[in-house]
């Protein structure tokens, strides 16, 4: 069986529902990523999802989340952790990010890499919690760089945030903006290098 392992952090997203209220959901990049695919792949190809849990209830939650987009969820569960939260929040039609990740089970992952064996199958792995930067900050685009032994012409970045696809692209690097899952069938034709329809 062919099998596409993704690798991060899954959060609690709370979006704008209307009238004050918001939604709940599970989100996260690299978990979007899995679920598009998941919708995309054919039946006989495997789509796992590798991260940290608490063991609350929000985490139990999450799995069941996972299993129910026929996703096969591997979790390292820490006892009296959490998962990590943000909340979106609209302003003239862009949307802005708020996180709650202080208690993330996921923020030690790296070191589930080294004990589940996967760690020597990655060049380099940059958290963002360990570096202490996030994106859209350039340093964040440069410690990668530096620890994948690229140069911004050699690397290829993807997000749906529109800053952090200008932040990439204003470095050299190639940078697709992730809108849905046509965009990604079409990827990577449709990425681009530097300034350019985003």
């Amino acid at each position: 069986m062919n099998r596409f392992l993704a690798i991060g952090e899954c959060m609690i997203e709370m979006s704008v529902a209307g009238d004050g209220l918001y939604r709940m959901g599970f989100a996260g990049d690299t978990f979007n990523t899995a679920w598009y695919l998941r919708r995309l792949l054919p039946p006989g190809v495997e789509v796992a999802y590798l991260s940290a849990v608490g063991d609350d209830a929000p985490s139990r939650r999450m799995e069941g989340f996972m299993r129910d987009a026929g996703l096969v969820p591997e979790l390292a569960v820490r006892e009296g952790g959490a998962v990590g939260l943000y909340m979106i929040s609209l302003k003239d039609g862009e949307r802005s990010f708020s996180y709650w990740r202080a208690n993330s089970a996921a923020r030690s992952l790296a070191d589930d890499l080294d004990a589940l064996g996967l760690a020597g199958r990655f060049h380099a792995v940059v958290n963002s919690s360990e570096a202490g930067l996030r994106k859209p900050a350039p340093e964040m685009f440069e410690r990668a760089l530096e620890a994948g032994g690229v140069l911004t012409d050699e690397a290829l970045f993807v997000d749906d945030e529109r800053r952090n696809v200008e932040a990439a692209a204003a470095l050299g690097i190639v940078a697709h903006r992730f809108t849905g899952h046509e965009a990604l069938a079409a990827f990577p034709g449709s990425a681009t290098r530097g300034p350019g329809p985003l």
